[in-house]
């Protein structure tokens, strides 16, 4: 995307942050159907990590066949209600053609960890508590972010296009 901001073209990148939290846990546990027994908050948060783990591994393939691979999970799980296996890991991973060896190496790798801590420390310091939450960050001065609830396609369209409206905060150091 790339938007006309006071006549300088400024692109727009952007990173999908997958946000455990309990009330991530409870909606999942509604939208399948189950008790929120602490063995079932367990078992969705053991899910969830996975995943994580998962999409930052794929990630490592490329931004867009990282995304399309966690959409895909999601698709499978949560519409079509397959349980999460190493089959539909597979399955997902030759869907959106990453190269399965690469993949399992990374999944292990410390550099996935590395990059799930610091996303853990972006949604830490920016207090996120809704899936929904943005933070714009400027690539040209990185020291400003701002952080948007409720967030939507829409809503950036008009925050860029209105970029006094955003209210700039320090962003935290990574």
């Amino acid at each position: 995307m790339t938007y006309q901001k006071n006549f300088t073209p400024t692109k727009i990148c952007y990173q999908v942050i997958p946000l455990i939290n309990q009330e991530t846990i409870n909606r999942a546990l509604a939208d399948l159907h189950r008790t929120p027994s602490m063995k079932n908050q367990q078992a969705i948060n053991i899910l969830m990590n996975q995943i994580t783990l998962d999409y930052q591994a794929s990630l490592l393939q490329g931004k867009k066949r990282g995304i399309k691979f966690l959409c895909k999970l999601q698709s499978t799980i949560i519409h079509d209600q397959q349980p999460y296996s190493q089959q539909l890991v597979a399955e997902a991973i030759n869907d959106v053609k990453l190269d399965p060896e690469q993949f399992y190496l990374d999944r292990k790798s410390k550099l996935v960890q590395q990059a799930i801590q610091q996303m853990n420390l972006l949604v830490h310091e920016f207090k996120i508590q809704e899936p929904t939450s943005a933070v714009l960050i400027d690539s040209q001065n990185e020291q400003y972010a701002s952080f948007i609830s409720d967030f939507s396609i829409q809503k950036l369209s008009q925050l860029l296009n209105q970029p006094n409206t955003l209210k700039l905060i320090p962003a935290p150091r990574t």
